[in-house]
C-alpha cells in the first residue's frame, strides 16, 4: 500500500512543505472561499516562513516569505 500510495503521490506531483523553523507552529485552513495559513513564532527570535498573500494582523501584503518578530503571529490570506 505504501509503493502505490509513493507512486500515486509522484504522479501527481505532489511535494512536501517544507518544514517550518524551530519553534514556528504553520497551519492552513482552507474553505471554498479561499486558503489562510496561521503562522506562530513560539521563540524569542525572529522568523521567515515562505507565504504570499495579505496578512490580516499587520494589514500588509507579505511575500515571498513573512517575517515574524519574537512571539508574534500572521494570518496571511492566500492567493
Amino acid at each position: 500500500l505504501g509503493a502505490l500510495l509513493d507512486r500515486v503521490v509522484a504522479e501527481a506531483g505532489v511535494a512536501p512543505a517544507a518544514a517550518p523553523p524551530a519553534g514556528v507552529e504553520v497551519v492552513r485552513r482552507r474553505s471554498t472561499e479561499g486558503s489562510w495559513l496561521f503562522v506562530l513564532n513560539h521563540t524569542d527570535e525572529h522568523r521567515e516562513v515562505a507565504a504570499a498573500g495579505h496578512d490580516l494582523v499587520s494589514g500588509v501584503d507579505v511575500g515571498p516569505a513573512v517575517r515574524l518578530a519574537p512571539h508574534t503571529a500572521a494570518v496571511v490570506r492566500e492567493g
